[in-house]
């Protein structure tokens, strides 16, 4: 089943569109612009948006009234109806596509709009049917970080001149379980850890390790209550397992902002903060690209790992 409340309503997008044969580079702008910008030309009878995409627009707005009749038609805590799961197929086959495109090409307005109307249909299947695929809503999470992320590298200058930018995002700093190759503590196979597990106490402050913009914030599965953050072109990070989140997607955030708060929630055996630093949307080890803990990491049991 899917936690977690949200949110307002829909972001108010573009109407009416205007086709052009080759778009101008995007510039960078804030969310907030981007946003202020669709309402004016909402209201405008002239050219709008030119990088929009009609293909994108169109898969979302027949999703979303699918998705509302198949909800009336299928009493509440039924199982999710396999004509549902198969909409879902094909709006995220649609952003995938959408996602495949040369930022240049790339509406923000986009973006934003499909990112907020997949969250809140995601959340209402979580409230309406008593069972969905599993597949449904780890699909629709990823598509959703990948267009927050997209949103943040249009919409975020660049910040970062060196490593030392980063700041652990708590203190003190106990690493209950390293980076790398591992048996997972809840189920047991050996895998690849993408970051490593802070020992946090319940409800401990959670800090921005540098600045940025959200691009996500919100339930993540086995990840539980989590935010990720765009840093620059090539480095983002995120935080899971959090038992509050206090940032919303697309929120620019300081370095030592506070995220959240330390909790167990998703995968978790105990309180503690997954933590992962990602370079160019591949996970590093985040110890020599942070401050030094002593000479060494300091290691301790490995508890509350996910």
């Amino acid at each position: 089943m899917l936690a977690g409340a949200k949110r307002r309503g829909l972001v108010a997008v573009l109407l009416a569109l205007t086709g052009c044969a080759t778009a101008p580079p995007a510039p960078r702008i804030s969310l907030e612009e981007a946003l202020a910008e669709g309402d004016h030309q909402r209201e405008s009878s002239g050219p709008v948006d030119p990088r929009a995409s009609p293909q994108l627009r169109a898969a979302i707005a027949g999703f979303l009234t699918e998705a509302g009749t198949l909800r009336s038609s299928v009493p509440r805590g039924a199982p999710m109806p396999p004509s549902h799961a198969a909409a879902w197929f094909r709006v995220l086959a649609a952003c995938d596509e959408f996602l495949l495109q040369p930022p240049a090409a790339l509406s923000v307005l986009d973006a934003v709009r499909a990112r907020l109307n997949l969250e809140d249909a995601l959340h209402l299947d979580g409230q309406h049917y008593g069972d969905v695929e599993r597949w449904v809503p780890e699909r629709a999470q990823d598509v959703m970080r990948r267009l927050g992320r997209k949103v943040a590298s249009l919409t975020t200058p660049k910040r970062l001149r060196a490593s030392s930018a980063f700041a652990w995002p708590l203190s003190p700093v106990q690493i209950t379980s390293p980076y790398g190759t591992r048996q997972h503590p809840v189920l047991g196979d050996v895998r690849q850890h993408h970051g490593v597990d802070l020992y946090a106490y319940a409800d401990q402050p959670v800090f921005a390790t540098a600045a940025g913009t959200v691009s996500y914030a919100g339930w993540n599965g086995a990840h539980g209550k989590h935010v990720e953050l765009v840093h620059d072109e090539h480095y983002s990070s995120a935080y899971s397992h959090l038992q509050t989140v206090l940032v919303e997607s697309g929120a620019e955030v300081e370095r030592g902002q506070l995220l959240g708060l330390a909790g167990k929630t998703g995968r978790a055996t105990g309180v503690h903060l997954h933590f992962e630093l990602r370079l160019d949307g591949e996970s590093t080890d985040p110890v020599p690209l942070l401050p030094a803990i002593g000479a060494e990491p300091t290691l301790i049991s490995d508890r509350g790992s996910q």
